[in-house]
């Protein structure tokens, strides 16, 4: 299942920080959980009960949702991994849940496993790896002398080189750092 980070960059943010700093990673089972597990899975992420952190009663802006990964319709069942959530727009929260719901009625109605993957990353969304190779092929351009003029050549990344080992220190720092609003649910008060 794809996700056009340009669309819904901030709930892209949520979802890659869950992927890709707490380790959640992108393969996930989507189940056919009851609304009394969905609620306790809500829960776990620190998006239940009603009002939560994203709620006006507790000092969010107007329209704004708790969006959690993964998804509470996912099951993330003999894994140590916490669930996040970040409080996100409402609209682009909605986006992902209507696209999560036509995933499952065409795809898997008995639930299955699938991988959750993020087109345009670089575009919005932090914490998503095409943002680094795009921000690593930026820094890592070199001037080369051609005649009497200078010209950028973009380094190509190669696996095994160390340059990247410098993308995943960068990242690393960058999970390090934290999306401003990601909370891990081990960090979520009761």
């Amino acid at each position: 299942m794809e996700f056009d980070c340009s669309v819904i960059p901030e709930v892209c943010a949520n979802m890659c920080y869950g992927a890709y700093c707490l380790g959640v990673g992108v393969d996930l089972t989507l189940d056919n959980a009851n609304k009394a597990l969905k609620r306790q899975r809500r829960k776990a992420a620190g998006c239940a009960p009603n009002p939560n952190r994203c709620s006006v009663k507790n000092g969010a802006p107007p329209g704004v949702n708790c969006d959690e990964y993964p998804f509470a319709s996912t099951d993330i069942q003999g894994t140590t991994k916490s669930r996040v959530n970040r409080c996100v727009p409402s609209g682009q929260n909605s986006k992902q849940g209507s696209k999560i719901a036509k995933f499952k009625r065409k795809h898997c109605p008995n639930g299955c496993n699938f991988e959750v993957g993020f087109a345009n990353p670089n575009l919005a969304a932090d914490f998503c790896p095409g943002q680094y190779k795009t921000f690593l092929m930026s820094v890592l351009a070199h001037l080369t002398p051609l005649s009497s003029s200078m010209r950028w050549h973009p380094v190509e990344l190669r696996r095994g080189s160390r340059r990247a080992t410098w993308a995943r220190t960068i990242r690393e720092a960058r999970c390090q750092q934290r999306a401003e609003g990601a909370v891990s649910s081990s960090q979520v008060g009761s």
